[in-house]
C-alpha cells in the first residue's frame, strides 16, 4: 500500500454525542469506529430505507391474495321527462334518485402469477437486507483505511519530531565547535537548513492527519468539532502462510454479502421469467355486488324504498389471452436477458474478489518481509549514526558526513513506519473480509 499517495486517511473518531455531547475526550478502538457505522453511517441508512421499501412490496404482495371492496354512492335530480331508475317506467316529472352499492371480487386464477410475486418479493427483500451488509462492510473498509492512516500519520508526526530533536542536538554541537573557533560559521547553515525540513515535514504530516480527521468524520457522519483520541489496533502476530487463497476464498463464498447478494439477485432474475411467463395463462376473478336506490316518486318512505330495492350479484370474469402483438414473449425475452446479466454479474464480482484477496495475500507476505528488513535497517543505521555522532564530536568526520547518516536513519525509520502500517492494514482487511467484524 503506497501510504504517501493516500492523503484520503482518516483522524480517529471521539466519542459520539447520541443525545447528548459528552464533554472530554474518549479513547475510541477500531472495533467502537466498526460499530458506529451502522448506527451513524448515512450510506448504510439509505440502503436500510431500500430494505424497508421491499419489506413494503412483501406486504403488499402477499395481501393480493385477499378480495377487495368498494362502496359508493350517489344523489342526482332530474327535471323534466325522464325514467325512474326505480320503475324503469319513463316519468313526466321532477325525479329525485338516491343510489348505493357495494362491490368486491377476488383473483380465482392467475396462472400462478401471484404465489411468483410474492416469491419474488421475498427473494428482492433478501437480497436488499445483503446489499445493505455489503455498505456496511465497504464502509467498515472505508474507516478502517481512514483509522490505520491516522495512526500512520501520527507516527510520522512523532518521527518528524524526534528528528527535529536530533537535528536541533547537532545545531547545538555545531555551535559549540564555532563558539570554541574550530569549525567554521558557515557549518550551522546546514544544520539549520536540516532542521527547516524537519519542521516543513511535521507540518505536513500534521496536515494530513487533519485531512484524514475530516474524512472520518465524513464518514462515520460526526460533528467537525469531536476531539478525537484513537488507539492502536493489536494485530497480533499472525504469520502469512496462515492463509492461503482457497481456505479464504472458501469462507468469503459463505459469508460474504455481496457473494450471497449476487447468487440471490440470480434467484430473482429465474423467478421473474416464471412470473413473465404466467401471463400466458388465462386468468378468472369471481365477484359480487349489492344495491339498493331510492327515488323521490316512490311512494315508501325513504328506508323503506331502501330494503325493498335492495338487490344481490355475482358474477365471474374469465380472460383468454389469445395475440397481443407479441407483448407477452417480449417480456420473457426482457427477462431471460435480465438473467443472462445478472449471471454475468455475478461472475465479474466474484472474479474481482479472488483478485482482490490473491493481492491481499501476496501483500500481505511481502509487507511482512519488508517489515523484517525495515527493523533490521533502522538498527544498523542507528547505530551508525550514534556513531558518527560520537566521531563528529571528536572532530574525526565532516559536517557532510554527519548528515548524510542522518538523513539514511531518517529515511529507514519512515520507511519501518510505513511498514509496520501497511502490514497492520492488510492483517485488519483480512480479518474484516471474512468476519465483517474487526476481532
Amino acid at each position: 500500500m503506497k501510504w504517501n499517495a493516500i492523503l484520503k486517511g482518516a483522524l480517529g473518531v471521539g466519542l459520539i454525542g447520541l443525545a447528548t455531547t459528552l464533554a472530554g475526550q474518549e479513547t475510541l478502538t477500531i472495533q467502537r469506529c466498526m460499530d458506529l457505522v451502522e448506527s451513524q453511517s448515512l450510506p448504510v441508512q439509505a440502503s436500510q430505507y431500500d430494505v424497508h421499501r421491499a419489506e413494503i412490496n412483501l406486504r403488499e404482495s402477499k395481501q393480493s391474495f385477499l378480495p377487495d371492496l368498494s362502496a359508493d354512492g350517489q344523489f342526482s335530480y332530474s327535471f323534466g321527462r325522464t325514467i325512474d331508475p326505480t320503475t324503469n317506467q319513463f316519468e313526466s316529472q321532477n325525479l329525485g334518485f338516491n343510489s348505493f352499492n357495494l362491490r368486491s371480487s377476488f383473483p380465482v386464477f392467475q396462472g400462478g402469477r401471484l404465489r411468483k410475486q410474492i416469491l419474488a418479493a421475498q427473494q428482492s427483500l433478501s437480497a436488499l437486507d445483503l446489499r445493505s451488509q455489503q455498505t456496511q462492510l465497504n464502509t467498515r473498509m472505508d474507516v478502517l483505511l481512514a483509522y490505520v492512516t491516522h495512526l500512520f500519520e501520527a507516527e510520522r508526526i512523532k518521527n518528524a519530531e524526534a528528528q527535529m530533536a536530533i537535528s536541533q542536538h547537532q545545531l547545538d554541537q555545531v555551535d559549540e565547535r564555532i563558539r570554541a573557533e574550530v569549525a567554521p560559521a558557515i557549518d550551522r547553515l546546514q544544520w539549520q537548513a536540516q532542521l527547516a525540513t524537519n519542521t516543513q515535514e511535521r507540518v505536513q504530516r500534521i496536515n494530513a492527519m487533519e485531512n484524514a480527521g475530516h474524512l472520518l468524520r465524513n464518514l462515520l457522519n460526526l460533528g467537525p468539532d469531536i476531539e478525537l483520541n484513537l488507539q492502536e489496533p493489536a494485530t497480533g502476530t499472525a504469520d502469512g502462510e496462515a492463509y492461503s487463497f482457497a481456505s479464504v476464498m472458501q469462507r468469503l463464498r459463505a459469508s460474504h454479502p455481496g457473494i450471497q447478494a449476487d447468487a440471490q439477485e440470480v434467484t430473482l432474475a429465474e423467478t421473474n421469467i416464471a412470473i413473465a411467463e404466467s401471463s400466458y395463462y388465462p386468468t378468472l376473478y369471481a365477484g359480487g355486488s349489492l344495491n339498493t336506490n331510492y327515488s323521490t316518486l316512490g311512494s315508501p318512505s325513504y328506508f323503506e324504498q331502501l330494503n325493498q330495492n335492495l338487490g344481490v350479484g355475482v358474477g365471474v370474469s374469465l380472460n383468454i389471452p389469445i395475440y397481443d402483438r407479441g407483448t407477452r414473449r417480449a417480456e420473457v425475452m426482457r427477462q431471460q436477458n435480465a438473467l443472462d446479466i445478472a449471471r454475468n454479474t455475478q461472475q465479474q464480482n466474484l472474479h474481482n474478489l479472488q483478485q482482490q484477496v490473491q493481492q491481499l495475500l501476496t501483500d500481505l507476505r511481502s509487507s511482512r518481509e519488508q517489515m523484517a528488513a525495515a527493523e533490521s535497517n533502522v538498527d544498523y543505521l542507528k547505530t551508525t549514526l550514534d556513531n558518527m555522532q560520537q566521531r563528529f564530536g571528536l572532530g574525526m568526520v565532516s559536517n557532510y558526513e554527519l548528515l548524510d547518516a542522518q538523513d539514511q536513519y531518517e529515511q529507514a525509520v519512515n520507511e519501518l513506519t510505513i511498514a509496520k502500517f501497511d502490514l497492520m492494514y492488510r492483517r485488519l482487511v483480512i480479518n474484516l473480509l471474512e468476519d465483517g467484524v474487526i476481532n
